[in-house]
């Protein structure tokens, strides 16, 4: 089997923000038909998939928890000396949503706390609706207009990969279910989590050793 071969592309300059500020730095980007560009830098610090630190993720996620994203930002730039855009702090929560509910629907994400934490040994367990805001297919062409004319007037090239986009949502508000976990007194973490069926309360039961009362 042929040896491959790797073209050095020369160093380039990458920008990784992290709780305590921007870090740049220069590393060695290599090339080749099978693999494409390879980093390995990247790769050994762990910064070849995102550009923000877990530290970055969790603030950004912290402060969207009660605001819009556009305030969340704000809030970020003025309390923790980090500037990261609205649209990447939206990007940001979307993917660690995306992966936490991920990883609730496979039951992968263990409890906090066990039934013999909670007051008389008693784990109350719910479910509910609750009407959750969208992005409307008319906000996301609105968005793709107001990206286009930026890039445009920066001179700055879009690297979306070349694609279908994604549709917006039908309607403004759409209703989802949630489960909660809690002891009597409230005194032990609750936990809440989207839900679309009835299997998902009973994965986590079954991880507290609960039955049906």
């Amino acid at each position: 089997m042929a040896q491959l071969k790797w073209k050095n592309k020369g160093k380039q300059q990458v920008t990784y923000t992290t709780v305590n500020g921007k870090l740049k730095m220069k590393r060695t980007v290599y090339w080749n038909k099978t693999h494409s560009t390879v980093v390995p830098l990247d790769e050994m610090l762990g910064i070849d998939t995102k550009s923000h630190s877990h530290g970055v993720y969790e603030i950004c996620c912290r402060e969207s928890i009660n605001n819009a994203f556009i305030k969340a930002a704000d809030n970020i730039e003025r309390l923790a000396q980090i500037t990261v855009s609205h649209e990447s702090v939206r990007k940001i929560v979307e993917t660690a949503g995306a992966k936490v509910s991920s990883l609730q629907h496979k039951v992968a994400i263990e409890p906090k706390f066990v039934v013999e934490d909670c007051a008389e040994q008693t784990l109350i367990t719910g479910t509910d609706g609750v009407m959750v805001p969208l992005v409307t297919e008319k906000q996301k062409r609105n968005r793709r207009k107001t990206e286009a004319q930026k890039r445009k007037e920066h001179g700055n090239k879009s690297y979306a990969k070349a694609c279908r986009p994604r549709k917006g949502s039908d309607g403004d508000y759409k209703e989802f279910k949630i489960a909660c976990f809690y002891s009597k007194d409230n005194d032990s973490n609750m936990l809440w989590v989207p839900v679309a069926t009835i299997k998902l309360l009973v994965g986590y039961c079954v991880r507290w050793h609960l039955s049906w009362v």
